[in-house]
């Protein structure tokens, strides 16, 4: 069994009365909000990685570009 010493919540506001929070609400009702949460920051985490490697890659290749001319 997991230490429960080693687990802690990072708590979410929402406003029942704001439209938007309403919806969102309504969406994870049945999920498992804890474990949704976590693969949507997962998946924040892996594209702004690939954005970075991307951006590095064109800066590796405009520098190339140079030295060719």
């Amino acid at each position: 069994m997991e230490n429960k010493k080693n687990r802690f919540s990072k708590s979410i506001a929402f406003n029942k009365t704001n439209e938007t929070d309403k919806k969102i609400l309504e969406y994870v009702k049945r999920r498992n909000f804890s474990g949704y949460v976590k693969k949507l920051i997962l998946a924040d985490m892996k594209e702004k990685e690939l954005r970075k490697q991307s951006r590095n890659d064109i800066v590796k290749d405009d520098s190339n570009a140079g030295s060719n001319s």
